[in-house]
């Protein structure tokens, strides 16, 4: 279940919001993910989603589940699901303008449809898999707070994942990257403002054992 302040935050999420977003269980990810896109599908927006922990089948029955009527949107073309291979690192490549470049098509395409932009959400374990740490923060940074696309959109994070692989120092580049941050963990959420966010405070938040 949402906090209110989450709910409300995507509710009402800015155009050309870039947030990151800190999980500690897949249950977790699905209900803010799937909260953040069925409210863009409610809405007059097209959506994209692009998978790491899971096939994009198994993405798009879990969203049939959740209430997203994904064979409405894709027969309007205002869905696409893709696996990490095709946007984020292909062909073991991480090729940051070219990944830009994909969602700034996919944005732009969904204005010419008469749509309000586009709502996104991206499972960030690939990089972690494929060890592609230094080009995760600088495509990242590459993004800014604010897209300069027309689309808003959630970089979601295993918390699991930055233990797993020792890298719980790349917390702090990566919040500084977006805006805001979005905890999904044991506290039931929280909304925090980057500049507020201080050494260890996630990892306390998450309730990580050290």
């Amino acid at each position: 279940m949402l906090r209110p302040e989450i709910t409300e935050f995507l509710s009402d999420f800015k155009a050309r919001t870039h947030a990151i977003m800190f999980y500690d269980t897949v249950q977790n990810k699905r209900d803010l993910l799937y909260n953040h896109l069925k409210l863009g599908a409610e809405g007059n927006q097209g959506l994209a989603y692009v998978c790491s922990e899971q096939k994009p089948i198994e993405v798009q029955q879990e969203m049939e589940e959740f209430g997203i009527d994904v064979n409405s949107l894709r027969g309007r073309n205002r869905l696409a699901i893709n696996n990490y291979d095709r946007i984020y690192i292909v062909d073991q490549r991480v090729d940051i303008p070219a990944i830009m470049r994909a969602f700034q098509d996919l944005s732009k395409k969904y204005v010419a449809m008469g749509l309000d932009g586009m709502r996104a959400a991206g499972e960030m374990s690939c990089f972690f898999k494929e060890g592609k740490f230094n080009e995760l923060i600088d495509y990242e940074n590459a993004l800014h707070r604010k897209f300069s696309f027309p689309a808003e959109g959630i970089c979601a994070y295993n918390i699991f994942d930055l233990v797993r692989y020792d890298k719980l120092g790349t917390i702090m580049p990566l919040v500084r990257a977006h805006d805001p941050v979005i905890l999904a963990g044991p506290k039931g959420g929280l909304l925090l403002q980057p500049e507020k966010v201080e050494p260890g405070q996630i990892e306390a938040a998450m309730e990580l054992q050290h």
